[in-house]
């Protein structure tokens, strides 16, 4: 089972089971019904499988093979006449047949849970249907989700730059209040310090001249 909820509400979902194949069917046509009492909209289906019993026939001709092959080799080394290097042998065409014989036997238990179980899977979707009127209903839906959105990216953007910008009115308050006059004074200060011996010079340099 999986369920998801996106960011503007959406909500996706979905339920894999396996049922026995004689009920599948049923459970099928059960599970849309009980689906749509509660408003939901059947908006398609899939209906697929595999041929299981071909290679369910294929598998087990291959686990007589195996069978036989296997009679043959312990025939074959119930001979009291072997050589060591052909009983070598044998033993591992034995090895071999008996590694054969436990993945036959594997693919055939597959194929038999295959044929008495079928998988089926419920995918879930928001939505109102597919009529004219449910298709406005869900533009409404999706106007309403960007209105949403649009809001959230403002507050981010707020959030983001609010702090900086009361740092820098408040520096600006600071500045006009206090430190400007300040710095005004300040600077009248030093231009007429620096301005006062300037003119003496001046009036030093001009006094002969006016002699």
């Amino acid at each position: 089972m999986r369920y998801t909820v996106g960011q503007q509400g959406d909500v996706s979902a979905s339920l894999s089971v396996k049922i026995a194949a004689p009920l599948a069917r049923a459970f099928g046509r059960a599970g849309v019904k009980q689906a749509e009492s509660v408003g939901a909209t059947l908006t398609g289906a899939d209906i697929s499988g595999t041929d299981v019993a071909t290679a369910a026939a294929a598998t087990a001709t291959e686990r007589t093979d195996v069978a036989t092959e296997r009679a043959r080799i312990d025939r074959e080394l119930a001979r009291i006449d072997l050589s060591p290097r052909e009983r070598a042998e044998l033993r591992q065409q034995q090895a071999m047949a008996l590694g054969q014989a436990t993945t036959a036997a594997a693919t055939a238990a597959g194929q038999r849970d295959s044929l008495a179980n079928t998988p089926m899977s419920f995918d879930y979707t928001t939505g109102r249907g597919t009529g004219l009127v449910d298709r406005l209903r869900d533009a409404g839906d999706t106007a309403l989700g960007s209105i949403g959105l649009t809001v959230t990216a403002l507050l981010w953007v707020l959030a983001a730059l609010g702090p900086p910008l009361v740092v820098i009115l408040l520096g600006v308050l600071v500045w006009r209040r206090w430190i400007q006059r300040w710095w005004t004074k300040l600077s009248a200060r030093v231009d007429r310090r620096l301005s006062g011996p300037l003119a003496t010079n001046r009036d030093a340099m001009s006094s002969p001249s006016q002699r």
